[in-house]
């Protein structure tokens, strides 16, 4: 009853192709996705699945449901991570790391909030990573969150897949980032 996709990649899928390729990095990566079948999270790199390549994995966990279509492996039919949450920060909870860095551009920063329709849209991810960053804290695990300021989420508007607005995103995103990091030590970084 899921409608599969109403977008082929196209073009995009086969960039992937060529620019990853087949062979998956010999550093640990992870990607996440979700089995439309099931509803349950996959987690391409860590859970035992039939054997999948890099690029048709980059595909599956950037399926977004109902506008890509979803990525056959065996039995599953894959999808974009973030369906059942846009950062799974429990993963690296119950994995022991001790540093998270999270990137979650659709929440919003709670101290400079959107406003309206935009804030609405981002209230269940931000719903979602208050959970998840509730659980990292207990845990007592460092983290650092690079969320959307009210101006960034006015910039982006409601369609988040708008390529009109990437530069300016990205040059907003740039100085916030920048204005964040100057404020922090991350003390030294592996380079994985």
């Amino acid at each position: 009853m899921f409608p599969g996709g109403v977008v082929q990649m196209g073009s995009g899928a086969s960039r992937l192709e060529r620019d990853l390729g087949s062979k998956w990095p010999e550093d640990k990566l992870w990607l996440v996705s979700q089995d439309l079948r099931t509803g349950k999270r996959v987690v391409i790199g860590k859970d035992p699945i039939p054997e999948m390549s890099l690029h048709r994995a980059v595909r599956a966990s950037a399926a977004i449901p109902g506008i890509y279509p979803p990525v056959k492996c065996g039995d599953m039919s894959l999808v974009d991570g973030g369906a059942g949450s846009t950062t799974h920060m429990d993963l690296a909870i119950q994995n022991g790391i001790k540093r998270i860095i999270v990137i979650a551009p659709m929440a919003y920063d709670p101290a400079n909030p959107p406003a309206g329709p935009n804030k609405v849209l981002r209230n269940w991810p931000m719903k979602m990573l208050m959970k998840e960053l509730t659980l990292a804290k207990k845990a007592g695990i460092e983290t650092h969150l690079f969320l959307p300021s009210a101006k960034m989420a006015r910039i982006q508007g409601i369609n988040l897949m708008r390529a009109d607005v990437m530069i300016p995103m990205a040059e907003a995103a740039y100085q916030e980032a920048t204005k964040y990091l100057a404020t922090v030590d991350l003390g030294s970084m592996p380079a994985a």
